[in-house]
């Protein structure tokens, strides 16, 4: 089975990736940022940026199969 993967590096905010996260999450996927830390929510006085932005990320995930 091969891996897709989402590379995101433009600017999103905890709302607009919080719930494709979670299904991404349920189905045995993960989104990390570039450190390969998982991306976190609930991100305020970040030194660099706006609370609950988020750093560029990979999203990957096992490509579904046609039953």
């Amino acid at each position: 089975m091969s891996r897709q993967t989402y590379p995101r590096f433009g600017r999103t905010m905890e709302w607009d990736t919080a719930a494709g996260d979670a299904v991404l999450r349920a189905a045995g996927g993960m989104t990390r940022m570039l450190d390969s830390a998982p991306l976190a929510c609930g991100k305020r006085n970040q030194s660099d940026d706006e609370d609950f932005a988020n750093p560029h990320f990979i999203a990957s995930g096992k490509a579904a199969t046609a039953a």
